[in-house]
């Protein structure tokens, strides 16, 4: 009887020795994917010490290198604290191999990191990465027994690289950043071998993705009467089957002249600086204002010759001109090419001055032109202003 319960109680020693074993792991994660090709991406190898203590690991891990290369093994989170030999791995055999262990009390752990792998996928496939049934697990019993129980793998999809976005560029609206006052818009790419087809679109977001569905094979397109504002062209290539990624242009557009305005005579400081000062300002919603002309004209003279405009800014002082009545055009440009005018007429001062000089009549009716001038304006001023 006695002999019998040594016999019974060896077997559930060896039970429990096997059941624990069984317990211990080694897994991957993670355990499958979807990669493109000349993309990266991490493997992780953990250890499940299934509730046992370890003292020493010998992982090794096997890889297709027609699909895989190791560019980054690296250990430096790694719970081994003690390195048996540095890890080394073989882009050409596909393997790698991390010996090492963890000294004195040894280590439970239910996912103990032994490295993190960095692959680049080569070419498309299935590629599994797996750990070899020469790895073991070593039990801190002094004995150095291997309880490895069950090796892991993990199988990852790589497909071919995404096509790039097509080289986008327009005849009509050539400079992304400028703006145009042309709302007929022309946008082409370049032409590229094997691509079969494109999805595009146009729209308000700068960020916006086409579908995966074919547009159109051909590499350009027309738009017209667009609304004025910034717009974006989206398209992709499809090429063995696949859509890449998403080329985005922008198309800024302004039709709409700057804001009416009309250029105001300045009476005191004509008065005391005898030339004429004309003020003007005005806005543009879209684009900005650009720059200002001016021209000066007597509209007395019926010469049908245009008005000659100079770039100028706000206050304008006119130049003395022979006349008396005189016309002053300022020309607002905004920074897509359009124009607004705002027009004023006044009396040339100078030449009233000029009938004055020497001649005593003369003032007086020189002073009486410019006080109903004064008057003039500044009725004219109340006006604008209620």
């Amino acid at each position: 009887m006695v002999f019998l319960a040594v016999l019974v109680l060896l077997f559930l020693v060896l039970i429990g020795n096997f059941a624990e074993a069984q317990g211990t792991k080694i897994f991957i994660n993670p355990g499958s994917g979807s990669f493109s090709v000349d993309s990266t991406f991490d493997v992780s190898i953990f250890i499940d010490t299934g509730g046992s203590t370890i003292n020493a690991v010998d992982v090794q891990v096997k890889f297709p290198p027609d699909k895989l290369q190791i560019i980054n093994p690296s250990a430096g989170t790694s719970f081994i604290s003690l390195w048996l030999q540095q890890p080394t791995f073989s882009n050409k055999d596909g393997a790698i191999s991390f010996v090492g262990g963890v000294p004195e009390k040894g280590i439970k752990t239910s996912a103990g990191l032994v490295s993190t792998i960095t692959f680049r996928a080569k070419s498309s496939g299935r590629a599994v990465v797996e750990i070899s049934d020469k790895s073991a697990i070593l039990a801190a019993d002094g004995q150095g027994t291997n309880i490895l129980g069950s090796i892991g793998r993990a199988v990852f999809t790589l497909v071919p690289k995404s096509p790039e976005g097509p080289k986008v560029f327009s005849t009509t609206h050539p400079d992304q950043d400028a703006w145009y006052n042309n709302n007929n818009v022309t946008v082409a790419w370049d032409d590229e071998e094997d691509v079969s087809g494109y999805s595009y679109i146009l729209s308000r977001n700068p960020v916006e993705v086409p579908d995966n569905v074919k547009d159109l094979e051909q590499t350009s397109i027309d738009f017209s009467d667009l609304a004025d504002g910034i717009w974006y062209f989206h398209i992709k290539q499809q090429r063995a089957g696949i859509y890449g990624d998403a080329t985005h242009y922008q198309i800024k557009i302004d039709i709409t002249p700057p804001a009416e305005f009309k250029p105001e005579i300045n009476l005191l400081a004509a008065t005391i600086a005898k030339p004429a000062v004309v003020s003007f300002f005005t806005t543009d919603a879209l684009s900005g204002i650009n720059h200002y002309e001016v021209a000066v004209f007597d509209k007395s003279k019926e010469s049908g010759e245009a008005p000659f405009f100079v770039e100028a800014t706000s206050p304008y002082r006119v130049p003395e001109v022979s006349g008396g009545a005189l016309r002053i055009i300022v020309r607002a440009f905004d920074n897509a090419g359009n124009v607004r005018d705002g027009a004023v007429d006044i009396r040339n001062l100078n030449f009233i001055l000029s009938l004055a000089k020497d001649n005593y009549i003369g003032i007086a009716i020189a002073v009486v032109i410019a006080a109903f001038l004064a008057e003039h304006l500044i009725k004219e001023r109340h006006k604008r202003k209620k």
